[in-house]
């Protein structure tokens, strides 16, 4: 083999191969990054959930008090009607 065939050969194949592992290299860089950003989106997520459920709750009791006072204004209501 001469200096000649080695070159020729290195540029027609050391070339696509270098390109290769390049692109698997970026490729395996990526796919770290988007997974850690997928982490990051999951534990904003769960963040997110947990507060809906918290204002749900609160939702809850609010609706419930305020039944609880349109009751009792409409017993003070009928009741003041009553003593009229």
């Amino acid at each position: 083999m001469t200096i000649e065939v080695i070159s020729e050969f290195i540029s027609n194949v050391g070339f696509p191969i270098a390109v290769t592992a390049a692109l698997f290299y970026q490729m395996m860089k990526t796919s770290e990054a988007n997974q850690r950003t997928f982490q990051e989106f999951k534990a904003i997520i769960q963040e997110n959930t947990s507060s809906i459920h918290q204002m749900e709750s609160v939702v809850k009791e609010l609706k419930a008090i305020v039944t609880e006072l349109k009751y009792q204004r409409q017993f003070n209501e009928r009741k003041e009607n009553k003593d009229v």
